[in-house]
């Protein structure tokens, strides 16, 4: 089964190109020869003379890469401190070797 092609985008030069996004590196920009951002295959890609609109989607992208990280960085805090609660949890009860080795294998997923 061949993946579809998504929209890859140059901001700066307001290019866009249809490519795999399954693809190990990014297309480049065929004018200023850097990578090129996928949009997907969903969002509408403006004219190129329409800077306004070039202007939006390059925001409204940054808004949702920033929320990306945003959840991103949450998800990654409370995985933390449900282990760091799971670890508190199971020292409180009393010493096994089988219970020690999983607090061990539980403080190095929070090295991590």
């Amino acid at each position: 089964m061949s993946a579809s092609n998504y929209n890859w985008v140059c901001f700066d030069c307001r290019f866009s190109i249809r490519a795999p996004k399954v693809s190990k590196e990014a297309p480049l920009c065929h004018l200023c020869k850097r990578e090129c951002y996928c949009l997907g295959y969903k969002v509408e890609i403006p004219k190129k003379n329409d800077k306004k609109r070039w202007d939006r989607l390059r925001e409204n992208c940054r808004k949702r890469e920033h929320q990306r990280i945003d959840a991103e960085s949450v998800g990654t805090t409370r995985r933390r401190h449900d282990i760091e609660k799971e670890i508190m949890e199971l020292e409180s009860r009393e010493v096994s070797p089988g219970r020690r080795k999983y607090i061990d294998s539980l403080r190095k997923k929070l090295e991590t």
